[in-house]
């Protein structure tokens, strides 16, 4: 080798050693670099709402350096937002964190800085998240990262509220219980229940909504979305004088946070009603407005009126429940010891009631049939049938021995939600639209007027059936 190669790489040395001087790098970096890798640590599960920590772990196994300029660094995931940690800073969801030096490995024991950073939930699901330490000359990125998963489970506040649609409460009145429910949040409630105790005195008479067994109203009401209302309606009849203690429960399958708001509970206060009699077979029903205008026209009554509270009427009266909701009372036996109510609105009706050992009350429809040609010849009323034109309808909600009936059928009750409509055709369509008896079990017996004698057409929730 010649001389001047000698001399050629001592130079290059030289421009080399300058290079790094004039860059200021450190004396010990010169000869090392470091590799510091991070271990990040979290909750296995938090609940929406709350504030924790995450841990980390910075380490540095060199032997001959410290690390110096040592930062973190933590883009956080959505639903986790940055709370105060002595050390940091957050912009834009990005937590930054200068730590301390880490020292050199000891014997077997490597350098470590260890600390925690704050962040609070605000979004139910499993967080993912991430931070990253660098450091002055680092030589393996690899592992400057570490990850930490999170279940945040959702919460919500349910809370309700109960309230009666009459004040005050007579002996025979019949009026709404209506629980309005709300979801405070963070998150859905999922699997809500409203549970009510039917109050000594009190009748469950029907509901779109709930059902009754045992004295016990259970409605279920699903979902609830976070800052939401929905409400849930029964209809009563108050059957005897006193202070009824009533108590509703809101309840679901996610964690509520506070409990204390999921029940209501008040006092109705029932008082007597001297003036009205108690109902007669075949001759005499209680009707109580719940809703709405009713109207009412007695046999010896040649007009409508208003029926602005409950009162007795004869059998043989028609009610206008168009714009309103009446309950009906009526006897369930031949000498009038027990009693039956049932609900019906959005139809015209005339109240009859059979004799016998077991009366069956009937509602008939009645009325116009609005919408329908007053032609007479067929073509008429095949044009007529085929617009489906709505005639007179009628919808019925209860359980007892109760029928609707039309012109071309008849739907008996077991215990159901149920809608009779008398079509331009001559046709009566009739369809169940809630059970409140047991599952798998009909809800409604139909009586086909075409067909004489047969009375085993039986339909349950969701079924209809065309009489003509």
């Amino acid at each position: 080798m010649s001389r001047s190669g000698i001399r050629n790489r001592s130079g290059s040395g030289i421009v080399l050693l300058a290079l790094v001087l004039a860059l200021g790098i450190p004396a010990q970096a010169q000869a090392h670099y470091l590799d510091v890798s991070l271990s990040l640590q979290a909750p296995a599960a938090v609940k929406n709402g709350d504030s924790f920590a995450y841990s980390y772990t910075a380490t540095n196994p060199s032997t001959q350096y410290t690390a110096t300029h040592v930062v973190l660094t933590d883009t956080l995931p959505d639903g986790l937002v940055p709370a105060p940690t002595p050390g940091c800073t957050d912009a834009a969801g990005k937590i930054t964190c200068a730590l301390a030096n880490i020292p050199k490995k000891q014997g077997t024991t490597p350098g470590k800085v260890s600390g925690t950073f704050n962040v609070v939930a605000t979004k139910a699901g499993v967080k993912h998240n991430t931070a990253t330490v660098t450091n002055d000359y680092e030589t393996n990125t690899a592992n400057n990262s570490s990850s930490a998963d999170t279940d945040v489970t959702p919460i919500a506040d349910l809370s309700i509220q109960q309230a009666a649609s009459k004040d005050p409460i007579l002996v025979g009145d019949a009026f709404d219980y209506v629980f309005t429910i709300h979801n405070s949040g963070p998150d859905a409630a999922t699997g809500v229940t409203v549970t009510y105790n039917l109050p000594t005195g009190f009748r469950f008479v029907s509901s779109e909504d709930c059902t009754e067994a045992g004295g016990v109203v259970t409605c279920p009401v699903g979902q609830v979305a976070a800052g939401a209302t929905l409400t849930r309606r029964i209809s009563l009849l108050a059957e005897s004088p006193g202070a009824a203690d009533s108590t509703a429960t809101v309840g679901g399958s996610t964690e509520d946070p506070a409990t204390a708001n999921n029940t209501a509970a008040t006092v109705a206060s029932v008082g007597e009603n001297p003036a009205l009699p108690v109902p007669i077979t075949g001759e005499l029903a209680i009707a109580s407005p719940s809703q709405g205008d009713v109207f009412i026209r007695t046999p010896v009554e040649t007009v409508f009126r208003p029926l602005e509270q409950t009162e007795a009427i004869p059998i043989g009266s028609e009610l206008d429940t168009r714009n309103g909701k009446v309950t009906i009372t009526t006897t369930r036996n031949r000498t009038g010891t027990t009693t039956q109510s049932s609900k019906f609105y959005d139809g015209q009706f005339e109240l009859r009631q059979s004799a016998g050992k077991k009366p069956l009350t009937t509602a008939r429809l009645s009325g116009e049939l609005e919408g329908c040609t007053s032609a007479r010849s067929s073509a008429a009323l095949d044009q007529a049938a085929k617009k489906s034109k709505k005639g007179r309808s009628l919808f019925g909600s209860g359980a007892g021995r109760f029928r609707t009936s039309g012109d071309s059928g008849s739907a008996t009750v077991r215990g159901t939600t149920w809608f009779l409509e008398d079509r331009c055709d001559g046709s009566t369509f009739i369809r169940v639209d809630k059970s409140h008896v047991k599952p798998g079990r009909p809800a409604l017996d139909v009586d086909d007027f075409s067909k004489p004698g047969k009375r085993d057409i039986q339909l349950a929730v969701g079924e209809s059936y065309l009489a003509h």
